[in-house]
Protein backbone atom coordinates (compact mmCIF):
# COMPACT_ATOMS: atom_id res chain seq x y z
CA UNK A 1 0.00 0.00 0.00
CA UNK A 2 0.94 3.38 -1.00
CA UNK A 3 1.22 5.76 2.33
CA UNK A 4 1.82 9.46 1.93
CA UNK A 5 1.39 9.65 5.54
CA UNK A 6 2.62 7.38 8.84
CA UNK A 7 2.22 8.28 12.32
CA UNK A 8 5.08 8.89 14.37
CA UNK A 9 4.75 8.68 18.50
CA UNK A 10 6.92 11.81 18.87
CA UNK A 11 6.23 15.52 20.29
CA UNK A 12 8.49 17.16 17.72
CA UNK A 13 8.83 20.89 16.72
CA UNK A 14 10.24 20.86 13.02
CA UNK A 15 12.83 23.66 13.09
CA UNK A 16 16.29 24.12 13.24
CA UNK A 17 19.10 26.97 11.77
CA UNK A 18 16.97 26.09 8.29
CA UNK A 19 18.84 28.90 6.14
CA UNK A 20 17.70 32.09 4.67
CA UNK A 21 13.96 33.15 4.17
CA UNK A 22 12.18 33.44 0.78
CA UNK A 23 10.17 36.81 -0.26
CA UNK A 24 7.15 36.67 2.20
CA UNK A 25 3.45 36.30 0.47
CA UNK A 26 0.41 36.63 3.13
CA UNK A 27 -3.37 35.49 2.65
CA UNK A 28 -3.68 39.47 3.16
CA UNK A 29 -1.61 42.05 1.27
CA UNK A 30 0.59 44.30 3.34
CA UNK A 31 0.28 42.05 6.54
CA UNK A 32 2.75 42.39 9.03
CA UNK A 33 4.99 39.18 10.52
CA UNK A 34 3.40 40.20 13.88
CA UNK A 35 -0.13 39.54 12.90
CA UNK A 36 -1.36 36.24 13.77
CA UNK A 37 -1.25 33.71 11.01
CA UNK A 38 -0.31 30.00 9.51
CA UNK A 39 2.83 29.84 8.64
CA UNK A 40 3.70 27.29 5.60
CA UNK A 41 7.27 26.37 4.73
CA UNK A 42 8.23 24.76 1.76
CA UNK A 43 11.63 22.19 2.34
CA UNK A 44 14.02 22.42 -0.23
CA UNK A 45 11.40 23.41 -3.22
CA UNK A 46 9.37 20.04 -2.76
CA UNK A 47 6.22 22.41 -4.58
CA UNK A 48 7.62 24.51 -7.46
CA UNK A 49 7.05 27.95 -5.56
CA UNK A 50 4.02 29.16 -7.72
CA UNK A 51 2.25 25.92 -7.31
CA UNK A 52 2.94 26.18 -3.34
CA UNK A 53 1.33 29.79 -2.90
CA UNK A 54 -1.78 28.81 -5.23
CA UNK A 55 -2.36 25.26 -2.98
CA UNK A 56 -1.64 27.46 0.16
CA UNK A 57 -4.38 30.14 -0.77
CA UNK A 58 -6.66 27.17 -1.65
CA UNK A 59 -5.97 24.95 1.58
CA UNK A 60 -6.82 28.30 3.64
CA UNK A 61 -10.31 29.02 1.79
CA UNK A 62 -12.54 27.08 4.17
CA UNK A 63 -10.66 28.11 7.38
CA UNK A 64 -10.56 32.14 6.36
CA UNK A 65 -7.24 32.11 7.67
CA UNK A 66 -4.31 34.44 7.20
CA UNK A 67 -1.37 32.53 6.06
CA UNK A 68 2.19 33.71 4.56
CA UNK A 69 4.49 30.78 2.77
CA UNK A 70 8.57 30.77 3.21
CA UNK A 71 10.49 28.81 1.61
CA UNK A 72 14.13 27.14 3.22
CA UNK A 73 16.80 24.79 1.47
CA UNK A 74 16.47 21.25 3.54
CA UNK A 75 15.78 20.88 7.51
CA UNK A 76 16.71 17.43 9.21
CA UNK A 77 15.07 15.20 12.06
CA UNK A 78 17.85 16.79 14.18
CA UNK A 79 17.34 20.11 13.93
CA UNK A 80 13.59 20.02 14.74
CA UNK A 81 13.32 19.58 18.06
CA UNK A 82 13.20 23.10 19.78
CA UNK A 83 10.97 25.05 22.31
CA UNK A 84 8.19 27.42 21.26
CA UNK A 85 10.18 29.78 22.20
CA UNK A 86 12.95 29.22 19.58
CA UNK A 87 9.96 28.35 16.85
CA UNK A 88 9.18 31.91 17.79
CA UNK A 89 12.31 33.57 17.13
CA UNK A 90 12.72 31.71 13.75
CA UNK A 91 9.46 32.52 12.31
CA UNK A 92 8.10 35.75 14.29
CA UNK A 93 5.57 35.56 17.05
CA UNK A 94 2.91 35.85 14.30
CA UNK A 95 3.40 32.34 13.06
CA UNK A 96 1.11 30.56 15.83
CA UNK A 97 1.24 27.31 13.67
CA UNK A 98 3.64 26.36 11.26
CA UNK A 99 3.40 23.73 8.64
CA UNK A 100 6.15 22.50 6.71
CA UNK A 101 6.12 20.66 3.95
CA UNK A 102 9.05 18.35 2.51
CA UNK A 103 9.47 15.34 -0.27
CA UNK A 104 12.59 13.39 1.23
CA UNK A 105 12.92 9.52 1.60
CA UNK A 106 15.35 10.28 4.60
CA UNK A 107 12.54 12.26 6.43
CA UNK A 108 9.16 10.65 8.50
CA UNK A 109 5.89 10.92 6.05
CA UNK A 110 4.60 12.76 9.20
CA UNK A 111 5.61 15.16 12.40
CA UNK A 112 3.52 16.73 14.71
CA UNK A 113 3.29 18.81 17.85
CA UNK A 114 -0.03 19.55 18.45
CA UNK A 115 -0.71 23.17 19.08
CA UNK A 116 2.70 24.50 17.47
CA UNK A 117 3.67 22.81 13.82
CA UNK A 118 3.50 19.64 11.67
CA UNK A 119 5.79 18.27 8.83
CA UNK A 120 4.29 16.17 6.45
CA UNK A 121 6.12 14.26 3.53
CA UNK A 122 4.66 14.14 -0.15
CA UNK A 123 7.33 11.84 -1.53
CA UNK A 124 4.42 9.37 -2.70
CA UNK A 125 1.62 11.88 -3.93
CA UNK A 126 2.73 11.16 -7.66
CA UNK A 127 3.94 7.58 -7.38
CA UNK A 128 1.31 6.38 -9.56
CA UNK A 129 1.80 9.34 -12.17
CA UNK A 130 -1.70 10.93 -11.65
CA UNK A 131 -2.46 13.66 -13.79
CA UNK A 132 -1.84 17.45 -13.36
CA UNK A 133 -5.31 18.11 -11.72
CA UNK A 134 -5.17 15.47 -9.30
CA UNK A 135 -2.11 16.51 -8.14
CA UNK A 136 -2.93 19.84 -7.66
CA UNK A 137 -6.28 18.60 -5.41
CA UNK A 138 -4.26 16.07 -3.30
CA UNK A 139 -1.50 18.52 -2.85
CA UNK A 140 -4.31 21.06 -1.36
CA UNK A 141 -5.87 18.37 0.72
CA UNK A 142 -2.25 17.25 2.05
CA UNK A 143 -2.00 21.24 3.41
CA UNK A 144 -5.46 21.36 5.19
CA UNK A 145 -4.58 18.06 6.62
CA UNK A 146 -0.87 19.87 7.87
CA UNK A 147 -2.99 23.09 9.12
CA UNK A 148 -5.25 20.04 11.10
CA UNK A 149 -2.45 18.28 12.68
CA UNK A 150 -0.59 21.53 13.51
CA UNK A 151 -4.13 23.10 15.20
CA UNK A 152 -4.05 19.56 17.31
CA UNK A 153 -7.52 18.28 14.99
CA UNK A 154 -7.12 14.55 14.57
CA UNK A 155 -9.05 12.05 12.47
CA UNK A 156 -12.23 11.55 12.51
CA UNK A 157 -15.09 9.15 11.23
CA UNK A 158 -16.70 11.52 8.74
CA UNK A 159 -15.25 9.86 5.61
CA UNK A 160 -16.32 12.99 3.99
CA UNK A 161 -13.96 15.52 5.86
CA UNK A 162 -10.17 15.83 4.45
CA UNK A 163 -9.05 14.18 8.35
CA UNK A 164 -10.82 11.51 7.81
CA UNK A 165 -9.06 9.26 9.67
CA UNK A 166 -8.24 6.61 7.06
CA UNK A 167 -7.12 9.07 4.35
CA UNK A 168 -3.28 8.82 4.93
CA UNK A 169 -2.53 6.95 1.67
CA UNK A 170 -3.49 8.16 -2.11
CA UNK A 171 -6.36 5.93 -2.39
CA UNK A 172 -8.01 7.59 0.88
CA UNK A 173 -7.03 10.97 0.11
CA UNK A 174 -8.70 10.58 -3.44
CA UNK A 175 -11.43 8.88 -1.68
CA UNK A 176 -12.32 12.22 0.63
CA UNK A 177 -13.07 15.80 -0.27
CA UNK A 178 -11.72 18.99 0.25
CA UNK A 179 -13.52 20.18 3.09
CA UNK A 180 -13.22 19.74 6.87
CA UNK A 181 -16.57 18.45 7.96
CA UNK A 182 -18.25 19.69 11.14
CA UNK A 183 -16.35 17.41 13.68
CA UNK A 184 -12.68 19.00 12.14
CA UNK A 185 -14.01 22.53 11.24
CA UNK A 186 -15.49 23.76 14.40
CA UNK A 187 -12.64 22.19 16.64
CA UNK A 188 -10.09 24.18 14.58
CA UNK A 189 -11.51 27.48 14.43
CA UNK A 190 -11.84 27.48 18.21
CA UNK A 191 -8.26 26.58 18.14
CA UNK A 192 -7.40 29.35 16.00
CA UNK A 193 -9.26 32.08 18.05
CA UNK A 194 -7.76 30.45 20.82
CA UNK A 195 -4.41 30.93 19.86
CA UNK A 196 -4.89 34.11 17.43
CA UNK A 197 -7.85 35.76 18.01
CA UNK A 198 -10.29 37.13 15.54
CA UNK A 199 -7.24 38.49 13.64
CA UNK A 200 -6.23 35.63 12.65
CA UNK A 201 -9.07 35.52 10.38
CA UNK A 202 -9.56 37.13 6.75
CA UNK A 203 -12.10 40.35 7.57
CA UNK A 204 -14.55 38.07 4.82
CA UNK A 205 -15.23 35.61 7.60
Amino acid sequence: MNHVLMTVAQTLVLLGMLGQRSAMATGKKGEQDSSPHVLFVNVGKAVEPTQFQASVSNACIQAQVKWRTVSVPETTVEEVVVSREKQSAQWGKGAVLVVYLVNSPKLPGLLNLPGQCSLINIRALRTDNPSEQVYKVRLQRILMKGVGYAAGVGGNHDPRCVMYWKSFGIDGIDGTSSTFGPYAFFALQDILSAMGGEAIFNAER
